[in-house]
């Protein structure tokens, strides 16, 4: 059940804009010392409405601002280690580079690439042209070993008082101290797929990470996920990353006794097979977007096969890829059904409410923005 919108609505402010020591300390500028009022909070005084209009929005820019400054930091550090030692550069994966986090205090994923050496798809139309060299040195895993062992003795030198947990097998998470948020650093090297050598565009190069824990890597390919998912934003009139932000919420804010197994990257992989036409909506009318969710994810439900076969966006697995995910589908759906008869009954349709009369409400529904 999704219990009180209240207390959810709460959780969502303040998972928004964090404690009060964090929205002193990033809205110190412009002097205030209380919360701040987010745009969505003057667009109802209705709870559960308030708080889906809250859920679908984007974080104050200002923060995410500073988990990209916070990231800059730690990359300035490594880089300034690793100079002369090993060639590397940076890059930036996950929802905050795609502004679906939906935390002001987010965590930030940044790319440590090791330069020079890179794996190639040898079927590619440059695998056998002087554009690559062949390699005499280590393998690719040992590489990163080495890169990930030389990020773990630099990071506590130059974050001291910060806490740096190398126990995690793809990432080097440092928080704490002077840093604001959490930075997962993750050591890595290219692969330069076929159609990357033929397009030499950003979104087709994919990556190796290391794992640790059994000194092997694994490839997947960040930016093209990445450039899915934007692309499909951008014809659904912004409205795609809405509907992933407001399941994330969802997912976060679940409080039964199991744990809805869906990631941000399950969730947004989901939402990516939504119908395009359904989605695309002006901004008065975003809280249809329960509808044409509600109806895009029974239909994955009832669709089961189907559903199973759907593939991510950069078409590197399965989604449900797992029975638990198809079983926290169904709860997911559950979550939304308790969230539209909350913003139902808010809209004032009646005492008895059919779907039927759920779906007209929420599709002729107006807010101003």
């Amino acid at each position: 059940m999704a219990g009180n919108f209240e207390t959810r609505l709460q959780k969502l402010k303040s998972r928004r804009q964090g404690p009060q020591w964090v929205v002193k300390s990033e809205h110190s500028m412009d002097g205030k010392s209380g919360p701040v009022e987010e745009s969505y909070q003057k667009r109802s005084t209705k709870t559960a409405t308030t708080y889906t209009l809250g859920a679908m929005q984007e974080v104050d820019p200002a923060y995410t601002a500073n988990s990209f400054a916070e990231g800059e930091r730690v990359k300035n550090q490594l880089e300034k280690a690793l100079d002369g030692v090993i060639p590397v550069e940076f890059d930036y994966q996950g929802s905050v580079p795609l502004n679906i986090h939906i935390k002001g205090v987010s965590d930030i994923d940044l790319l440590l690439l090791r330069k020079v050496f890179v794996i190639i798809d040898k079927t590619g139309p440059l695998a056998n042209s002087p554009w690559y060299s062949d390699w005499e040195g280590k393998p690719g895993p040992s590489l990163l070993a080495e890169l990930r062992s030389a990020a773990e003795a630099i990071l506590p030198k130059a974050f001291p008082e910060a806490q740096v947990d190398i126990s995690g097998s793809k990432a080097i998470t440092i928080s704490g101290g002077s840093l604001r948020r959490e930075v997962d650093v993750i050591p890595s090297h290219w692969y330069d797929s076929s159609e990357y050598q033929r397009t030499q565009q950003k979104k087709d190069r994919g990556i190796y990470i290391f794992l640790k824990e059994d000194q092997s890597t694994m490839r997947n390919y960040p930016f093209l996920h990445m450039y899915h998912i934007e692309e499909k934003d951008k014809v659904t009139s912004g409205n795609t990353k809405k509907v992933i932000r407001l399941l994330k919420t969802l997912v976060a804010d679940y409080e039964g006794s199991e744990t809805i197994h869906l990631s941000s990257y399950d969730v947004a992989s989901l939402v990516w097979h939504f119908d395009n036409h359904a989605i695309n909506v002006p901004v008065w009318s975003e809280l249809s977007l329960l509808w044409s969710t509600r109806v895009a994810l029974a239909d994955m439900i009832v669709n089961d096969q189907r559903t199973r076969l759907l593939i991510t966006p950069d078409k590197t697995r399965k989604i449900i890829d797992k029975e638990v995910k198809f079983t926290s589908l169904k709860v997911l759906l559950a979550e939304l059904d308790d969230l539209i008869a909350e913003v139902v009954k808010e809209l004032n349709v009646g005492p008895f409410i059919t779907q039927d009369i759920a779906r007209r409400a929420l599709l002729e529904s107006f807010v101003p923005s």
